[in-house]
């Protein structure tokens, strides 16, 4: 994972606490945190789900298509991935925010509020992507991978001056963190036989 989306461990993870961030909320979510395990399978699902169009339109309707009554529909759709992605251990929530007044292609609006949810429209050079404000309780901790502060360095070197080894990112990480007492740890090793990450928690005092 690090390797892949992390950019060699040259970026950041960030610890979410999903209760305190409302993702486990099955009256919001069509599929909640608690629900939505991937599971992974050597061949895709060959049952089929007969559910009318009509029923299908209620998709983002939590009071009609919720898990108790679609779950084996809600897994085909969304949480069925093939066996190679297994080390992932992804988990997926799924949400319909198709009442917020945004154009895909093109949309003046960029806020919106859907079931007291702040939501957010942020254009990429290729498309759009829709992001959620999330309380700021609900963020626990924060690692760093062992190979970012070198690449944070460098880039910063290439752009001005390094003083006292101090690199801009990583002094105004530390801060946010200090400010909202959450724990900073850099990754510095894998052990080799159990694949499960080392990591060392820096020092947000000062001393």
């Amino acid at each position: 994972m690090w390797s892949h989306y992390a950019d060699s461990y040259k970026g950041i993870v960030i610890g979410i606490d999903t209760k305190l961030a409302g993702l486990d909320d099955s009256k919001n979510f069509v599929i909640p945190s608690s629900r939505g395990e991937v599971i992974y399978l050597n061949t895709p699902p060959r049952q089929s789900h007969s559910i009318d169009a009509e029923t299908l339109m209620y998709i983002g309707d939590c009071s009609i298509f919720n898990w108790n009554n679609f779950e084996e529909f809600l897994k085909h759709a969304f949480l069925y991935k093939s066996l190679c992605w297994s080390y992932e251990e992804e988990v997926r929530i799924v949400k319909n925010i198709s009442v917020a007044p945004f154009g895909y292609h093109f949309s003046r609006i960029t806020d919106a509020v859907i079931d007291n949810q702040s939501w957010k429209r942020v254009q990429l050079p290729t498309r759009p992507i829709y992001t959620l404000e999330l309380p700021k309780e609900s963020f626990v901790e924060v690692y760093v991978g062992k190979n970012a502060y070198i690449d944070q360095k460098r880039k910063q070197e290439l752009n001005g001056i390094v003083v006292n080894h101090q690199v801009d990112n990583f002094e105004k990480l530390k801060e946010i963190c200090s400010g909202r007492n959450i724990p900073l740890n850099v990754v510095v090793s894998v052990d080799l036989e159990s694949w499960s990450l080392k990591s060392k928690q820096i020092d947000l005092s000062g001393n």
